[in-house]
């Protein structure tokens, strides 16, 4: 019996079968988390208010989000964000770091899903 990727790069990579895509699905959840921390209403957030934030265009914008829903397409951002990445990487010495290293230190968390 095959065993289950525990670590969320693990899972994303397993999943995408691209370390790119597991990469840029992570980024996407501490990049996306981390704007819609200073949004009071996050149902008003669009696709293009992240490319503004990040300073990425439409196109690749749009690109994280879809590496997102390969790696986590039944997991919505913001649970995943708030409940099981946003408190372990504050409680970090990687909380400010750059994007990239929070997402790497987010791919080596474990968690449960399936």
């Amino acid at each position: 019996m095959r065993r289950k990727p525990k670590h969320l790069f693990a899972l994303a990579y397993a999943r995408s079968k691209s370390a790119t895509v597991a990469l840029n699905a992570l980024r996407f959840v501490v990049e996306y988390g981390r704007m819609c921390d200073g949004v009071e209403d996050v149902s008003a957030v669009r696709i293009e208010d992240f490319a503004a934030y990040t300073g990425l265009s439409r196109a690749q914008a749009f690109r994280r989000q879809a590496s997102y829903r390969t790696c986590f397409p039944n997991q919505d951002v913001l649970h995943l964000w708030e409940h099981v990445i946003r408190p372990n990487l504050d409680a970090s010495s990687f909380k400010d770091e750059p994007v990239t290293m929070q997402a790497v230190f987010a791919g080596t968390l474990t968690i449960g899903l399936s």
